[in-house]
């Protein structure tokens, strides 16, 4: 049964999350880093023959792909955070171009400026066109 509401309202200024009483957190299990350097420290430590190596060495190998994941994910966001601004003035100076292009060769080239704009891969560091 829920406590009753007091008339001085202290539990919405004091809420269990302030009171050190908050949700409770899983215990987890630690940066990918250093889950990695524990099956390391592990696997010197067992001898070649035990049957737990192979499992530990799976485990190690999918923990580094996870890293290495991971990195190229921030450096993708990075890149897409650094070069939005670049990529929407050449995409606006683009469409303006496009607008005022009167053959059918000149509207293609803009096109295909606008295509390398739009699908321009955010792991590699952007290379203007226009300047």
């Amino acid at each position: 049964m829920p406590k009753a509401a007091s008339k001085h309202g202290l539990e919405r200024k004091f809420k269990p999350f302030r009171k050190g009483k908050g949700k409770g957190k899983s215990a987890s299990k630690g940066s990918l880093k250093s889950q990695i350097r524990s099956k390391a420290r592990l696997l010197s430590k067992l001898p070649p023959d035990d049957s737990r190596r192979s499992r530990l060495e799976a485990e190690k190998a999918a923990l580094e792909a996870q890293v290495s994941e991971k990195a190229t994910l921030q450096v993708a966001r990075k890149n897409a955070m650094k070069y939005h601004a670049v990529k929407f003035f050449e995409r606006q100076k683009l469409t303006r171009a496009l607008k005022k292009a009167k053959t059918a060769e000149a509207k293609k080239t803009v096109e295909r400026a606008l295509e390398y704009v739009a699908s321009f891969p955010n792991e590699r560091k952007y290379v203007s066109l226009l300047r």
